[in-house]
């Protein structure tokens, strides 16, 4: 994980987007632990906190939030709004399969857009 304080919502758009980049590598180099429907899971697939030490898998947002540190997911949200990205756009992408790297564009795409705003 990045070495980041753990007020994630403190984070500057760019911390932002390297820990979504930082994530889709993560499971992009560990395709046998993505996992769908649920943030993370052990190895069984059974679900446990993205916190957890027991967490081995996780969806493309658990794998954010563990990148960040976040204390909570129920922060996910805005957090990702400081990239100008819906969490349940992501979610939708990952739950349905769409390819990784489909949803890094789609994550780029909006970060890009985000720093045309400012």
């Amino acid at each position: 994980m990045t070495d980041c304080p753990n007020t994630p919502l403190n984070h500057t758009p760019a911390k932002v987007y390297a820990h979504s980049m930082a994530a889709i590598d993560w499971l992009e180099a560990n395709p046998d632990k993505h996992m769908t429907g649920m943030y993370a899971g052990r190895a069984d697939r059974s679900w446990c906190s993205y916190r957890s030490e027991e967490a081995t898998c996780f969806c493309v947002l658990g794998r954010i939030a563990k990148e960040a540190e976040m204390r909570s997911i129920h922060i996910i949200t805005p957090y990702m709004k400081l990239i100008g990205v819906h969490d349940d756009d992501v979610s939708d992408l990952n739950d349905a399969g769409v390819p990784l790297s489909q949803i890094r564009d789609h994550i780029t795409r909006q970060y890009e857009r985000t720093k045309l705003d400012d």
